[in-house]
């Protein structure tokens, strides 16, 4: 009986090389640095385990899409000049998704949520202005076949190294929450 699996990632050469020096830096071989953001995102992710089938499988796409993601959002950061990541937690229909968000001007990250009633689709862009506050806008929308009716654009301005949220309440009664986390510091 095998007691592992073997799953292949494509990464471009940048990417790869980047990865490399990372897990250099931590001490780790790159299979043990993946796995370990695996080990953190099931663990954070670990109260969605008991689902219906359905949401079973939706949530099942929308975790390899955060993790592909998430693994991209670092990686990118590390080829550049080291913005801000903070974390993002979306608590929508009782399950929470968790995603970075990189704080960079110009930079617009996208989430695109998988639901039953049509995909939930949050456009989220943070700019660093100065050291006192930061500016974050989101754009949500629920798309149906092509199109998106908007839900709300929130702007929330907020103290860099405190957590910060917001609440869309909603007429079908299915609200979205929206909390950012600060970055961690580096060492």
């Amino acid at each position: 009986m095998k007691k592992s699996e073997k799953i292949e990632v494509r990464l471009s050469f940048e990417e790869k090389h980047a990865l490399s020096e990372l897990a250099k830096q931590e001490g780790k071989s790159v299979s043990g640095l993946i796995r370990g953001l695996i080990e953190t995102y099931m663990s954070l992710n670990a109260a969605r385990a008991a689902r219906p089938p359905i949401w079973g499988r939706l949530a099942a796409m929308a975790a390899i899409g955060v993790f592909i993601g998430h693994l991209g959002t670092y990686l990118f950061v590390r080829l550049h000049d080291d913005p801000a990541i903070y974390s993002l937690h979306v608590a929508l229909h009782g399950n929470v998704l968790v995603a970075p968000v990189v704080a960079e001007k110009g930079l617009n990250t996208q989430f695109i949520i998988p639901a039953v009633d049509g995909e939930i689709i949050i456009d989220t862009t943070i700019i660093n202005d100065n050291a006192r506050l930061a500016t974050a806008q989101f754009d949500i929308c629920q798309r149906l076949d092509e199109l998106c009716s908007p839900i709300a654009a929130p702007r929330l301005t907020f103290n860099p190294s405190e957590i910060a949220s917001v609440s869309i309440n909603r007429d079908d009664g299915k609200d979205i929450y929206l909390q950012l986390r600060p970055p961690r510091p580096t060492l």
